[in-house]
């Protein structure tokens, strides 16, 4: 699919924003303020029929999710770079969740997409 295409489709979903500082409206469209506790938020959006609902850009609203057994789904681009350091993505602070692999993929890029679901679902 063409990147322009791509972009379109992104644009016309409804997006759910959680924010500590933003306020409707915005220039967004298709965009939804979340409930000051985002994870409330999402628990409601997932006891309603409606598409699945995916997480970009924000590790804290995730860890958030995770600490509240919200996510059924982790999918995972590994890239092949070393770096010395930075921060930890599952950190100590969330439960431990045994995570089961359901897809791989190898990209031409070198890049490999793994699919976990929790194993206790």
């Amino acid at each position: 699919m063409p990147a322009k295409r791509k972009l379109a489709v992104l644009n016309n979903l409804t997006m759910h924003v959680a924010s500590r500082t933003l306020a409707e409206p915005w220039p967004w469209a298709n965009s939804v303020l979340l409930p000051p506790d985002a994870a409330d938020g999402v628990a409601e959006l997932k006891s309603q029929v409606g598409p699945d609902l995916l997480v970009m850009g924000s590790g804290n609203l995730l860890r958030s999710l995770i600490a509240e057994g919200l996510v059924a789904e982790y999918t995972l681009p590994i890239h092949p770079l070393i770096r010395g350091n930075g921060g930890r993505f599952f950190d100590r602070g969330l439960p431990a969740t045994d995570l089961e692999r359901v897809e791989t993929l190898d990209t031409t890029t070198g890049v490999i997409i793994a699919v976990y679901r929790p194993a206790n679902r």
